[in-house]
């Protein structure tokens, strides 16, 4: 025996007697039969048709941003989600005295304010003029962040644009549709999405810019039942919990994990949320913040 093999002989040896566990079994690839398109974005909408809305308890968040200067800034704590299609988003994280961010956007408008120093800042700007906003100028995108949770209704007519195109990915067992749109002279991908086979549940979201560089990936995981506010429990929609998200150009990572969900939260004797207040723009005259930067100045 050469002295090569004989040492990974050896060292097998002694990882048998020291009690190492066995290498797993490689993964097999799924070569079962698999949905049509058309059967596919059905079967999603029958889950994402059912939440309209959505409040969930934030039961822990950590965010990791640079500040002005690019020093990393880390965050941690808890706080609450509100959403209701196609645009209204509110999450909010809190810490132990006080809110320690605010993400938000309605139909018109978008904003994330960071009151804690040394960031103190508010960013903003309006749907209007999104096309023209520099991504890395904020640390999340809140229209990126509505993507994230892929409970959109996705159109059924596969040829209005932007389009679903399908793609079976067998190592992975996953679906994989890739949103492409038409801009001046070409074809765009924008948005890609990967849904268990098993569960049709989305386990992966991409979404790109206009030069195909990944604006946003995010990880989602441990799937729960939504609450239906009209009662039915039978056969409850059902979303992810866990979130692992990263944006590479502003360099912030972002995981959460949400509990208590449900299409509509009423606490006792109050109002029900979300509501139309959710989303409202707040009064820039009372944000208490030392910078405020309106993302619609200034563009690229």
């Amino acid at each position: 025996m050469t002295r090569r093999p004989m040492i990974a002989a050896l060292a097998a040896m002694c990882c048998l007697l020291a009690g190492c566990p066995p290498s797993p079994p490689p993964r097999t690839a799924y070569e079962g039969p698999t949905l049509p398109l058309s059967q596919l974005v059905d079967r999603i909408n029958r889950n994402n048709h059912r939440i309209a809305t959505l409040w969930a308890r934030v039961g822990s968040f950590t965010v990791k941003l640079l500040d002005e200067k690019g020093q990393p800034r880390l965050v941690s704590g808890d706080g609450n989600l509100q959403y209701a299609k196609p645009r209204g988003l509110r999450l909010i994280g809190k810490g132990v005295f006080s809110d320690l961010f605010d993400i938000g956007s309605n139909d018109e408008r978008y904003w994330m304010t960071v009151p804690v120093d040394p960031v103190s800042t508010m960013w903003f700007g309006t749907y209007a003029g999104l096309d023209q906003v520099d991504p890395s100028r904020i640390p999340i995108m809140p229209d990126l962040l509505l993507q994230v949770l892929a409970i959109d209704d996705i159109n059924p007519n596969l040829l209005a644009m932007p389009s679903p195109v399908l793609r079976f990915n067998p190592d992975a067992d996953a679906y994989m549709l890739v949103w492409i749109a038409k801009v001046p002279g070409r074809l765009l991908a924008t948005r890609e999405v990967w849904y268990d086979r098993r569960t049709l549940l989305p386990v992966l979201v991409l979404l790109f810019d206009d030069n195909g560089r990944v604006q946003l990936r995010a990880y989602l995981s441990e799937h729960e039942p939504v609450k239906v506010a009209s009662g039915d429990e039978s056969d409850p929609p059902r979303i992810a919990t866990r979130y692992a998200l990263y944006f590479p150009k502003s360099k912030t990572k972002l995981s959460m994990k949400l509990r208590d969900m449900t299409t509509l939260y009423t606490p006792r004797r109050g109002m029900s949320f979300p509501n139309a207040r959710s989303f409202a723009f707040p009064d820039l005259a009372e944000v208490a913040v030392k910078k405020k930067v309106n993302l619609d100045d200034g563009a690229r």
